[in-house]
């Protein structure tokens, strides 16, 4: 029997969690739910049994990296290092965690905890929760949305441009052997919008009003977004409903791809020093388009949640330019010339078509030689040579896309987890569990999307 933590989840994870923690409990375990925040915990306790919060020391600790992680903080959200308000938003962040740490610490110890499960944004709360139980000696493992849909990181060290898979260099992969089925049908899942045949959601339990109002009462100083979030923000349990939007017509080739983040994307904010706002990284790839190509267009893919009114208008007044909507993403990587972007996750999906990547930004899925990481100054040199160049690298890439994908990745969705993914998602737990020998097996995880790949490819996930 395993103790585990789901350490600091917010609300959005519930329906993974759910199922994660059910799985894990029939099997044995012991599961808890931590959280260090009253909105998730008034929300977790409205719903499951063990779900646990730690009152802040009176005594602050000292000794720890807690200036390193408010700073970090601020810049997640967006506040640049020697702006006004920078430095005192970092000293009353470190000062709460300088309190809460001492509480942390003995709880994990008297719970005897053996492994911490951080799922979500790389938040000041979960990266407090890592070095608490990493100084104690405790298993930590973090979960974040994959870079193909439907699928999640696993990684021991963070996510993203964090994660310990994001530091390896060309030779780690030379004893990799590639999978073509695999990342053939990785790109297939990608482009056809593939969906999993999700579970069963628990029905969610709305929190008692009072506590909801006590809640709101405490957090009327932090604003009224805080305030109004303690009120309703368990709805964000509730399944996201996409409007089908119609699609824009495809735009034909040759052309470079422009893809796009938004602001607050914490790849921007925490993995770049300075990354370009969208309309300057637009006009970067036009500069370097037509240096490839006079009057070669440009296809800028919009975020998630569309541009501002004023971005569109800037890029329609650039020539040569054409907007899609974020639904066109994947043809437009698969189908570039070249694609362009700080560091967003559709770069995999480029890859996987053997489209050409420059990018600007550090991310989990660049590699020396197989991924091209310049600043936009010198986009226009580099996008000649790889548009132009040999696939001399097509055997590292795939090789090193296999372990990406096939390994260092769960096939299952954040949103709509399956059998399959829950399955995996136990395993990566279990095998990080001492004593995990003593465990029985879990049933089978086959690695790769549900369709088009052929059943009966089991590998394990989050090695």
């Amino acid at each position: 029997m395993g103790r585990i933590v789901f350490a600091a989840p917010d609300i959005r994870s519930f329906h993974l969690l759910d199922r994660l923690g059910r799985e894990l409990v029939q099997r044995g375990h012991e599961v808890d739910v931590l959280s260090l925040h009253p909105v998730e915990h008034t929300f977790w306790s409205a719903q499951v049994r063990r779900a646990v919060t730690v009152r802040a020391s009176a005594t602050p600790r000292d000794g720890a990296p807690l200036r390193a992680i408010a700073e970090l903080e601020c810049a997640r959200l967006g506040r640049l290092r020697g702006e006004p308000g920078f430095d005192q938003a970092a000293r009353r962040l470190e000062h709460r965690m300088a309190r809460w740490l001492p509480a942390l610490t003995q709880w994990l110890t008297e719970h005897r905890t053996e492994l911490v499960l951080l799922h979500g944004a790389r938040t000041a709360e979960r990266r407090l929760l890592h070095f608490a139980a990493r100084e104690l000696g405790i298993t930590v493992l973090w979960s974040g949305v994959g870079l193909l849909p439907h699928t999640l990181q696993l990684d021991e060290r963070g996510v993203d441009a964090e994660a310990s898979v994001a530091s390896r260099e060309p030779f780690d992969y030379r004893d990799v052997r590639n999978d073509p089925d695999l990342l053939t049908a990785c790109l297939a899942h990608a482009v056809a919008h593939a969906e999993p045949f999700g579970l069963s959601r628990s029905e969610i339990a709305a929190p008692p009003p009072a506590r909801r109002l006590a809640d709101a009462l405490r957090l009327l100083g932090d604003g009224s977004g805080a305030a109004l979030r303690a009120l309703i923000g368990w709805r964000e349990a509730l399944p996201l409903r996409r409007e089908a939007r119609p699609w824009s017509e495809l735009p034909r080739p040759p052309f470079v791809a422009a893809i796009l983040q938004a602001p607050d994307d914490e790849r921007l904010t925490l993995d770049t020093d300075s990354a370009p706002p969208a309309v300057a990284l637009v006009r970067a790839a036009t500069r370097a388009a037509d240096e490839l190509e006079r009057g070669l267009r440009v296809v800028a893919v919009a975020p998630e949640r569309g541009l501002a009114a004023r971005e569109l208008r800037q890029l329609a007044a650039l020539p040569g330019v054409t907007v899609v909507p974020r639904e066109l993403g994947a043809h437009v990587a698969a189908t570039a010339l070249a694609a362009i972007t700080v560091n967003d996750p559709l770069a995999v999906t480029a890859l996987l078509a053997g489209t050409p990547v420059l990018h600007c930004g550090r991310a989990l899925w660049q590699l020396a030689t197989v991924t091209n990481h310049e600043p936009t100054s010198r986009f226009g040199p580099v996008l000649r040579e790889i548009a132009t160049a040999d696939d001399a690298t097509r055997t590292l890439r795939e090789r090193f896309l296999t372990r990406l994908l096939g390994e260092t990745h769960l096939w299952c969705s954040a949103e709509r987890p399956d059998h399959n993914g829950i399955l995996g998602f136990v395993g990566a737990l279990e095998r990080r569990l001492p004593a995990a020998r003593d465990r029985r097996p879990v049933q089978p995880y086959r690695s790769g999307p549900a369709w088009p790949l052929s059943i009966g490819r089991d590998r394990e996930p989050g090695r």
